[in-house]
């Protein structure tokens, strides 16, 4: 399993690229504290990340927010797969309640896709 901070950087990046400046910003912010700091797990596990709208998972497919990238289906697939690792992560941590439906809608779809 990759570091947790290296998956952080990887999805803030993604977003950044698609112009989810809000989410990417607040995805960076998280990649750059100490997961020994006291609330880190809770906000990766909250209602930022899992939610409902506005939340870091509830993106459009990125085609739709921007053809004009090279290539927007494997960002995408990145991005899921990405948030699929940060589930299992909460989930070894007894913390994944919010994000295992997610992840598992998410993990379908890139079984479906390869």
């Amino acid at each position: 399993m990759r570091d947790i901070r290296e998956i952080l950087i990887q999805l803030s990046e993604i977003l950044d690229r698609y112009d989810y400046d809000e989410r990417a910003s607040f995805v960076r912010g998280l990649a750059e504290r100490d997961p020994a700091a006291g609330d880190f797990w809770q906000t990766l596990a909250g209602l930022e990340f899992w939610g409902g709208s506005g939340a870091v998972w509830e993106i459009g497919p990125f085609y739709l927010t921007d053809p004009t990238t090279p290539m927007p289906a494997e960002d995408y697939k990145r991005f899921k797969a990405g948030m699929v690792e940060l589930a299992e992560i909460l989930a070894s941590k007894g913390l994944g309640d919010g994000a295992s439906g997610i992840a598992e809608v998410f993990r379908r779809d890139l079984e479906a896709s390869s």
